[in-house]
C-alpha cells in the first residue's frame, strides 16, 4: 500500500473507529446513569387501572426519580411514588411504595362534586380554584380514562397547604387514596415516574421476567 493509499484509508477509518467509540461510551454511560439515579417499581393491584396493569403474571414496571429536585418540581397529573402517613413511624424496609396520580399540589384550593349532566348521567367533577378568595374555578379535565368510574366521589372545597399533595389511584372505586386519608405531606412522596417500560412477573415482590414495550411517559400541566 503507497503512501497516499495509507493516508486515504486513515483518513477515513479514524473517524469511523472514533465515532463508534463515543456512542459506546454514552451508551455505556446512559446504562450506567439510569442504573444508579433511577429505581425501580413495579404495579401492584387495580388501583391505577386501566392506565397501569397490577397483576403479578403481568405487571407494568418502570423508573422513578427519587431527587429532591424531581419531587419539588412535580406537576398535576405526574404519576408518582409515595408511602401514606400511617407508615411514616415504621423503618423505611418496611413501608409499602404506592404508586398514584398527583391530582392537586401545594396552595391549590379545590372540590370534586358528584353532578349530573343533561343526558341525566351523574359523574365527578373537578374543580380548580383560580383565585382563594373568590368562587371563580375552572373545571379540571380528567387525564384518564374515567368509564369506569360509578361511585360518588365528592370532597369538600380544601386548600393545600405549602407542603400538601392530594393523590389518587386511576381508578377511584378501587384506589386507597388521599380521598380515604386525605393530602399526603411533601415528606411522604418517594419519586416521580419518568417512565414506564414493559411488563414483568412479580416473585417475592421482585421483577422477573421482564417484557419491555414502547415505554410510556406521563406528563404534567403547569395550569
Amino acid at each position: 500500500m503507497n503512501t497516499n493509499s495509507q493516508k486515504s484509508y486513515k483518513f477515513f477509518l479514524y473517524p469511523v473507529i472514533y465515532l463508534l467509540l463515543t456512542i459506546g461510551v454514552c451508551v455505556f454511560a446512559q446504562i450506567i446513569f439510569s442504573a444508579n439515579y433511577y429505581s425501580n417499581f413495579y404495579v401492584s393491584g387495580e388501583s391505577m387501572h386501566p392506565t397501569l396493569s397490577g397483576d403479578v403474571d403481568d405487571a407494568d414496571y418502570g423508573k422513578y426519580d427519587g431527587h429532591a429536585s424531581a419531587i419539588k418540581n412535580v406537576k398535576r397529573f405526574q404519576i408518582v411514588t409515595a408511602h401514606f402517613p400511617n407508615e411514616r413511624t415504621i423503618p423505611e424496609n418496611q413501608k409499602t411504595l404506592k404508586i398514584k396520580r398527583l391530582l392537586f399540589k401545594p396552595g391549590d384550593t379545590f372540590e370534586i362534586i358528584y353532578t349530573q349532566d343533561s343526558n341525566g348521567y351523574y359523574h365527578n367533577e373537578m374543580h380548580l380554584f383560580l383565585d382563594n378568595k373568590s368562587s371563580d374555578y375552572r373545571i379540571v379535565d380528567f387525564p384518564f380514562d374515567t368509564s369506569h368510574i360509578k361511585e360518588d366521589h365528592s370532597y369538600p372545597k380544601t386548600t393545600l397547604t405549602n407542603t400538601q399533595y392530594f393523590v389518587a389511584g386511576d381508578n377511584w372505586d378501587r384506589s386507597l387514596d388521599s380521598f380515604d386519608v386525605g393530602p399526603l405531606e411533601y415528606t411522604d412522596l418517594v419519586g416521580v415516574v419518568t417512565k414506564v417500560e414493559g411488563k414483568c412477573r412479580v416473585v417475592d415482590k421482585k421483577i422477573t421476567d421482564k417484557r419491555p414495550y414502547a415505554p410510556k411517559i406521563f406528563n404534567g400541566v403547569d395550569y
